[in-house]
């Protein structure tokens, strides 16, 4: 997998994976740097996806407390960040587009309103 959009380098396959055509000339240099950049930002988003209350920031830093190599740059740290957001908006519903949905949205969820000591509770059963 490149992400490098020069390089032309490309691989023909048949479903049961046996190669038709292939052509390896890579036009490009390897970078090491861009490697290890994609395994810290996978291990963010498998950590934000297993630690939903931990902040972005402490998950960035976890990750790169180990790395020892070229510097980071703050393209790369915010590419980080916004993995790990795209990645917990994953386990969310999308939002309501309009009041109507959002209001029956609420009307489908059963719920029942009890008094306890003049004060009013709301328990909704899902």
């Amino acid at each position: 997998m490149h992400h490098t959009r020069i390089c032309n380098a490309s691989i023909h396959t048949l479903p049961d994976a046996s190669v038709i055509e292939s052509d390896v000339s890579h036009n490009h240099e390897d970078s090491v740097k861009d490697l290890t950049v994609a395994v810290l930002r996978t291990a963010g988003k498998r950590r934000a996806d297993n630690e939903c209350d931990a902040k972005p920031a402490k998950i960035i830093r976890l990750n790169c407390s180990g790395y020892e190599g070229e510097s980071l740059t703050l393209q790369d740290v915010a590419n980080m960040r916004q993995s790990i957001y795209r990645t917990r908006r994953k386990k969310y519903p999308a939002l309501p587009k309009s009041q109507e949905e959002s209001i029956e949205k609420h009307r489908s969820i059963p719920f029942i309103w009890v008094l306890i000591a003049k004060k009013i509770f709301c328990y909704m059963q899902k």
